[in-house]
């Protein structure tokens, strides 16, 4: 039974819950998710709004581009949607390599990228969406790579498609809800 890492929605929104893009300067969440958090079973998450699962999510860039992909396999709720994050589920084993938000996105991205180069890593914010009954459990802390070079492939071609593509296009994308309201701090983060 696989374990994520989950936060009481009343411990994370100690007033109110923000809708969509939140930038990390106006809220810092993070105190909260790393000390209100625990593992729980992910089904039991799946179905209660009473926590909040939490997701780091990487958007990579080079330059003035951004990784856009293609899920063409995979969990179902996913497949044929394009997207500009990266990212899934803290697990049990994140938490034993230091800091568990950095573990898991470092782990998530590696799992699913092929990029030998460096790259710095920034908050750029958080993501609430509860307009569905997956935006209702999930959490998303919103994190900018920045690769020093433009080799970046996905490691599952079979399951995966992407590229570097300027912002310009994006604006006439179809993208899965974060990655939509990701665009305005991606734009201002590159320019």
């Amino acid at each position: 039974m696989e374990q994520v890492w989950a936060v009481p929605r009343a411990s994370l929104f100690r007033k109110h819950a923000f809708s969509g893009f939140l930038p990390a300067g106006k809220h810092d969440y993070l105190a909260s998710i790393r000390s209100d958090g625990s593992f729980v079973s992910r089904d039991a998450a799946e179905t209660d709004p009473s926590l909040k699962q939490v997701i780091p999510y990487a958007l990579f860039t080079h330059g003035k581009k951004v990784f856009l992909y293609e899920r063409l396999a995979g969990e179902r709720r996913l497949v044929r949607k394009r997207s500009l994050g990266i990212g899934g589920h803290i697990n049990p084993g994140d938490a034993e390599k230091g800091d568990l938000l950095s573990a898991a996105l470092l782990r998530e991205f590696s799992e699913e990228m092929q990029y030998p180069h460096p790259f710095e890593t920034k908050l750029l914010g958080y993501l609430n969406d509860e307009r569905d009954e997956v935006g209702a459990v999930h959490f998303g802390v919103v994190y900018l790579l920045a690769g020093s070079r433009p080799e970046i492939a996905a490691r599952e071609v079979s399951s995966l498609r992407g590229e570097l593509v300027p912002l310009s296009v994006l604006s006439g994308a179809t993208l899965e809800g974060w990655s939509a309201l990701c665009i305005g701090a991606l734009r201002e983060a590159l320019e």
